[in-house]
């Protein structure tokens, strides 16, 4: 069986509102982020849930798209 390979996403903070929520989060509640594939700037946009850990110093992001894809990322040291 072929592995499946999911395509990396990072933060879009082009967007104003995406950087006032993740810079307003509070630990673990999720939130509302947008996210685009890694190597594409101008593909369109994704909704994402985020999370802040309990400590504060990681952020975690989980993207759903409607093909059942789903990839958790972690971002440590973001606080």
């Amino acid at each position: 069986m072929r592995e499946l390979e999911l395509p990396i996403c990072t933060h879009d903070f082009r967007d104003p509102l995406n950087c006032m929520h993740i810079a307003r989060a509070t630990p673990a509640q999720e939130i509302r982020v947008l996210v685009r594939p890694e190597n594409d700037a101008i593909a369109k946009l994704m909704e994402a849930v985020g999370t802040l850990s309990h400590d504060g110093k990681s952020f975690s992001v989980v993207v759903t798209r409607e093909e059942a894809y789903s990839r958790p990322t972690t971002y440590p040291g973001i606080s």
